[in-house]
């Protein structure tokens, strides 16, 4: 009889463990498909270039672009985030993941090293000095402001004390810009833990309002600030 490789395994392995063998590599080999039944993902739309996601403290991947889909498997249960990248506050959430399910995060990142400017409170022209309408406009806006119910409703359950400006974040419902004693803080609604609190502004006494979709007035004692960009 001619030997081959399957007589030989024929003649030499016992039924049983070619059988183990054959259970064992199936799984290896479907265990790509095996492990979804398990696992969950975990999906975000990449707030900046060179965005960093950390899971479990392990990184799992890095953006490219602004607005990239970042997209990872992993096994159902709970698992810590971070979002970062150097030059912002890192963004951190907790995760419990079901198996075939997606937990789409929104991350939030804030500048650390947002420069606000000065709005020039006087103007000189002509050898006159004057108000600079720029100022004033700005001053009439931030003491003409009110906290609205919808806005005191969604800040109700985080219990902030001495408030003194509060609205939406630009572009965002789900995390405000609250003004409080020591400055002005991004801070997420919602019961999702942990609740992330951003310093955007670090004054005394600030307020603010909203001045378009990227940017607010900051009114700290005499002078106002102009801040754009904390976002980006």
């Amino acid at each position: 009889m001619q030997m081959t490789f399957k007589n030989i395994v024929k003649e030499q392995v016992p039924p049983q463990v070619i059988i183990s063998i054959i259970f064992v590599a199936m799984l290896a080999i479907g265990y790509g498909v095996w492990s979804q039944e398990t696992s969950g993902t975990i999906a975000l739309s990449a707030p900046t270039y060179g965005t960093e996601l950390y899971v479990d403290g392990q990184i799992a991947g890095v953006s490219k672009s602004a607005g990239e889909k970042m997209s990872y498997q992993y096994i159902e249960g709970k698992h810590s985030v971070i979002v970062s990248r150097g030059d912002f506050w890192p963004w951190t959430k907790d995760v419990t993941l079901s198996a075939k399910e997606t937990e789409t995060l929104r991350p939030l990142l804030v500048r650390k090293d947002v420069k606000p400017s000065l709005v020039v409170a006087k103007v000189y022209n002509n050898g006159v000095i004057s108000e600079s309408p720029e100022y004033t406009d700005a001053l009439a806006r931030i003491d003409g402001a009110v906290i609205s119910d919808q806005i005191k409703a969604a800040l109700a359950p985080i219990q902030f004390k001495d408030v003194r400006s509060a609205d939406y974040f630009p572009g965002r419902t789900d995390v405000l810009l609250v003004a409080v004693n020591d400055g002005v803080f991004a801070v997420e609604t919602g019961t999702s833990t942990p609740r992330n609190f951003l310093p955007v502004y670090k004054g005394t006494s600030p307020e603010f309002v909203l001045s378009d979709n990227s940017s607010i007035l900051v009114k700290d004692g005499s002078s106002i600030f102009r801040i754009v960009g904390f976002d980006k």
